[in-house]
């Protein structure tokens, strides 16, 4: 019995990274158990199984499953808004108080909200966690969302208001 490229592609496919790991161990502890009992009568040296063979195609397997792990990592797409990069350039207390007035209570800030005609504040805006919520109108999420909101724009929109 002999492994070729066949084998060590459904292993490849088959099998995840720590698995072809453990099968490599299992043929090293196989092959020293085989070469124990090798005066045995009953197995010919035909008949026993080829586990060095085994060995070098889940080593192989291996190889080339990380190989065509690091051929697939996402690359950044031209064109494509990177939300994280956006959050993390916007502080949102700062996004807010570009449309209305906020005043420290806490650890957070209340303001009126910018999306409806508020008498009294109603709207919260968490420093720590990046986000706001108003009671009145119950609307709430991330700077991005309330970028949509106040502007009335889509995403993309407000990502570039944002300068993503």
């Amino acid at each position: 019995m002999v492994f070729d490229f066949v084998d060590v592609g459904y292993l490849a496919s088959n099998f995840t990274e720590s698995g072809l790991r453990q099968e490599i161990h299992w043929g090293m502890i196989q092959a020293t158990v085989a070469n124990q009992f090798q005066d045995t009568p009953y197995e010919t040296p035909e008949d026993s199984f080829p586990y060095a063979d085994y060995i070098t195609c889940c080593q192989q397997a291996l190889k080339d499953k990380r190989q065509i792990q690091t051929k697939t990592q996402p690359r950044p797409i031209p064109g494509r808004v990177n939300v994280a990069d956006i959050k993390a350039k916007a502080d949102i207390v700062t996004e807010v108080e570009r449309y209305t007035r906020l005043r420290k209570s806490g650890n957070h800030f209340i303001g009126r909200c910018p999306l409806h005609e508020d008498k009294h504040p109603s709207l919260m805006v968490y420093a720590n966690q990046q986000s706001w919520h108003c009671f009145q109108c119950n609307q709430g999420g991330d700077v991005i969302s309330f970028i949509m909101a106040v502007e009335h724009t889509n995403f993309r929109g407000a990502a570039a208001i944002l300068g993503g």
